[in-house]
């Protein structure tokens, strides 16, 4: 059996998308050559960081749903 280590990396923020963007960024430069990273962003930002991470070692997950305001 071959096992993978991945990082899952869950946005519990509530964050605008300039702010997801400067975060994404800094998250790119420092483990983008890492392998089994893997970035949950809230819902509404999915489609842009899935965009944003096409060419990179990064995947994109996603996290479940609060029937919450402010979340879980």
């Amino acid at each position: 059996i071959i096992l993978h280590k991945k990082v899952f990396a869950n946005w519990k923020m509530h964050l605008n998308k300039s702010t997801v963007l400067d975060l994404l960024n800094e998250l790119m430069l420092k483990l983008n050559k890492q392998e089994g990273v893997v970035l949950c962003p809230a819902f509404t930002h999915i489609d842009f960081v899935a965009r944003k991470l096409i060419n990179s070692k990064i995947s994109i997950g996603a996290q479940d749903c609060s029937p919450y305001n402010e979340g879980a």
